[in-house]
């Protein structure tokens, strides 16, 4: 287990131990010098200092084991652990600093006038207001910058992991026709997206809104269709998916039939909860009519769907939803709607609330019979040719305002900027 932690968080331990173990190594040293010198008592701070910094170190490494809290999930072990562990650090930088500033001090002392004079004024035992003073202006300065540090890290951060989410879910640029009629033939377009500088990825999709039911609940829900295959150039669902695989969209049979040790969930507390052993079992006599009847359940197209849409229709990977989409087909009472039985394939969890309880996602090649190109906001016409002769419009994600907003507030802060991914809008 230890191994495996050392591997996953390599980028991170590597330059963190490598210092810590520095700064643990002069602290002891300088402890065993100060013992010796007839200091018990700067050695015993930086040997104090030493051990802190081992019982931080410790504690990172159990930290980065400890499992990723889930929405209102808590526990106090978890949480004391890694209060410790900050304390911990805190502690250990401190020690450290008060340990390295004797010897910054020698090394002034040594070199010309004005560093001669700085270091024995904050050396000065007999005047008490010069060390004071000393002391103040260093701190002053030490934690105005530390301030302003963390406040444009705080920010940049936040900047950075919004813009992160939002372009994360949905591709930068959306390319629709400009007729309302159903996208043709999207397979010409795609390549010539593919041949665009700068476009790293192109996918078609389908889109619609539909009404999402459970035995227990409804919820309503923008559905796309998508391609596997491409996804993972476009958007990172597929990084997002917490439970379930994203290859059970294609592999419905396997969906059909979960091994009971998948993880299908999680319980109110936190817990995993699996799918585990079949509550109906059969002889292997029974009648096989019987047997599709009462025990197999019917193979059903795959869906993705949110975290919190999941917590709302009260489903786990497995479970059986109804889709209900307004445009069906023209009866004696008028329109009636369409439904569809599908089966949950995966749960994915993006960090924005709005994605997590209104989107789900399922294969293109049922969602685009018939489906209309939605119009577009700040159209702008490019030169990408398709069959037929007509030009496709170009919507950038920033017709979803509502959202993008937060991206365009940050843009003092950090700009954006990389390669384009594409979708290509069926509807």
């Amino acid at each position: 287990m230890l191994s495996d932690i050392l591997k996953d968080h390599a980028t991170v331990l590597a330059p963190l131990t490598a210092l810590s173990t520095g700064a643990i190594v002069f602290l002891f040293s300088s402890a065993f010098r100060s013992s010796s010198a007839g200091k018990t008592r700067r050695a015993v701070m930086h040997g104090l200092g030493g051990v802190i910094g081992l019982a931080f170190l410790g504690l990172t490494v159990y930290t980065l084991s400890l499992p990723v809290l889930r929405g209102s999930v808590w526990s106090v072990k978890d949480a004391a652990v890694r209060a410790s562990t900050i304390v911990s650090g805190v502690l250990f930088l401190l020690f450290t600093m008060a340990a390295l500033l004797p010897w910054v001090l020698d090394r002034l002392e040594g070199r010309t006038f004005v560093p001669f004079v700085s270091a024995r004024h904050v050396r000065s035992t007999k005047s008490g207001f010069l060390t004071i003073i000393s002391v103040l202006s260093i701190c002053g300065v030490a934690i105005s910058s530390c301030a302003l540090c963390n406040v444009v890290s705080v920010m940049g951060g936040f900047s950075h992991d919004l813009k992160r989410r939002i372009l994360g879910h949905s591709a930068h640029i959306v390319v629709n026709q400009e007729s309302a009629d159903a996208f043709g033939e999207y397979e010409t377009a795609l390549r010539a997206l593919d041949g665009v500088p700068g476009v790293v990825g192109a996918m078609a999709v389908a889109q619609g809104e539909v009404m999402v039911s459970s035995p227990s609940n409804l919820a309503g829900a923008v559905i796309r269709g998508i391609d596997p295959e491409r996804l993972p150039k476009v958007t990172e669902l597929s990084q997002n998916i917490e439970l379930g695989r994203l290859s059970y969209l294609m592999e419905t049979d396997r969906l059909r039939k979960l091994p009971p040790e998948e993880i299908i969930g999680f319980g109110a507390g936190g817990e995993k909860l699996t799918k585990g052993p079949d509550s109906i079992t059969f002889s292997d006599d029974i009648d096989p009519l019987v047997r599709s009847v009462t025990f197999d359940r019917p193979e059903r197209p795959g869906l993705i769907i949110g975290r919190e849409m999941a917590k709302t229709l009260h489903v786990y990977v497995g479970d059986e939803v109804t889709l209900v989409s307004p445009l069906g087909d023209l009866g004696p009472m008028g329109i009636l709607p369409k439904t569809k039985k599908m089966r949950i394939a995966a749960i994915f969890f993006s960090g924005m609330y709005e994605y997590d309880a209104t989107h789900a996602y399922a294969l293109m090649g049922p969602l685009a019979e018939g489906s209309r190109a939605s119009a577009a906001r700040d159209q702008q016409v490019v030169d990408v040719p398709r069959a037929g002769g007509e030009s496709l419009i170009l919507r950038h994600v920033e017709a979803e305002a509502h959202l993008h907003h937060g991206v365009l507030v940050g843009r003092d802060v950090m700009g954006h900027e990389g390669p384009l991914r594409v979708f290509d809008g069926l509807g």
